[in-house]
Order: C-alpha cells, then sequence, then structure tokens
C-alpha cells in the first residue's frame, strides 16, 4: 500500500506558489503570534486548532489570507499553523514525515488532542493518506480545496487517474471524520465536471462560483461555509 501511495503523489500535476513564515516551535511554515500584538495577547486556545497543508511547489504563504480571515473570526494566533515541508524535491515520503512531525508538535504546544485538517490541491490528498493511516484518530474534520479526491485525466500516473485502485481506496471510508470538499468552478488541472475529481461520497461537497485552481484559497464564501462546518 505504501508503494501504491508514493507513486499515486509523483503522478500529480500542480502549480507554484511563494514564502514561508515563523513558528513558535523547531519546524518550518507559519503559527503562534507574528507580531508584538499578538504576542501580548497571550496563549490563548479556545477552538480546535487548525493545521494547513499546501499542494506540490507552494508555501505556506499561500494561507495567509485564510489565517487573516480566520483571526478576524474569533480564532487566535495559536490555533492556525501551516506547514512548510523540508524536502525541496517534493518527495512523498519525506512529505508525509514532516506533516505526521508537525501535527504531533501542533498538539504538543496547544496541549490539544483534536485537529482540524485543511488541505490544497495536493495538501488535500496528504492529509486524507495522514487520515488513513491514523484511521482518523483524533482529527475531527478534514476540508480540502480543488483536490483530486477522484482523479485527474492530466496525471503521468494511472494510480491517480479516475477509478484507479489507489483512490478507491483512499475514497473506501472515511473513518467517522467530517469531510467538506470544495471545487473550483474554473480549474485547468481538473477538466470535465468538477464532480469527477473533488467530490467524495459521504462528504459534503460545495462548488464555489467564479473560483479558479489557485484563487479558490482566497475565497471568503469557501471561508464562511467552512466555519459554519466545523461547528457540526
Amino acid at each position: 500500500m505504501k508503494k501504491i501511495l508514493v507513486l499515486a503523489l509523483l503522478g500529480l500535476i500542480f502549480i507554484s506558489c511563494g514564502s514561508e513564515g515563523k513558528l513558535p516551535f523547531k519546524g518550518s511554515g507559519f503559527g503562534g503570534p507574528q507580531n508584538n500584538h499578538e504576542a501580548k495577547l497571550g496563549k490563548i486556545i479556545k477552538n480546535t486548532p487548525i493545521v494547513l497543508v499546501h499542494g506540490l511547489f507552494c508555501s505556506s504563504s499561500l494561507w495567509q489570507p485564510f489565517r487573516e480571515y480566520f483571526l478576524k473570526k474569533g480564532y487566535t494566533s495559536h490555533e492556525i499553523f501551516a506547514i512548510d515541508y523540508t524536502d525541496s524535491q517534493n518527495v512523498f515520503e519525506n512529505e508525509m514525515k514532516d506533516l505526521s512531525k508537525f501535527i504531533k508538535n501542533v498538539r504538543k504546544y496547544t496541549g490539544s488532542e483534536k485537529i482540524i485538517l485543511v488541505g490544497h490541491s495536493k495538501g488535500g490528498i496528504l492529509i486524507r493518506i495522514y487520515i488513513q493511516m491514523t484511521a482518523g484518530k483524533n482529527i475531527t474534520h478534514a476540508i480540502t480545496f480543488a483536490s483530486p479526491n477522484k482523479g485527474t485525466p492530466k496525471s503521468r500516473s494511472h494510480y491517480t487517474r479516475p477509478g484507479s485502485r489507489f483512490l478507491k481506496s483512499l475514497n473506501s471510508t472515511l473513518f467517522g471524520v467530517k469531510h467538506l470538499c470544495f471545487a473550483a468552478e474554473t480549474d485547468r488541472y481538473f477538466p470535465g465536471s468538477y464532480r469527477n475529481y473533488a467530490y467524495i461520497n459521504g462528504a459534503k461537497n460545495v462548488l464555489i462560483p467564479g473560483t479558479t485552481h489557485l484563487n479558490i484559497i482566497n475565497s471568503k464564501k469557501a471561508y464562511d461555509i467552512m466555519i459554519e462546518f466545523i461547528k457540526e
């Protein structure tokens, strides 16, 4: 199964983004106070911490609009974290090691066993594999933005094409974790109906009008839907 997972991720086609932030523990990405004002507020944790996972060739900077919006909605700087991978070559096994360690550090820092996972593009596949590897333990919600949950015909690997054994395994159970899947209205990386790549049976599936593969991550409509979803 591990070989299938590795090969599957190697075949995904995604896009690139920009820089990094900082963390209150050893690692790459952002989380915790980012300025003196936030630091003076103290370590306040009242919501389930959110871990944000970017896609291929992207970085944690992708999630800054998300962070700013959720801070305005009552979250604190100690409750939102975004990972940057240590491996610039995007080797899948190294990314999964980074993600597992990152989540462990977030739990230790926040004192919260429960975590919400959010992934964009390939990041959505990574968080779902993490859920599969842990049988969903201590993950309350999983949210994917423009992720190829049912594959894409543009994949260079047959493992991540529609109907592959890998994806059938990944989609066979949600392990009791509540899933929300956002699809972009226009997504050149996933041609055809958005239902054929982004949606998962048993999940809450939502199309965000007027969005593309990348700018869907800045959608306030998606943010509002997610805020209501994680209250469930």
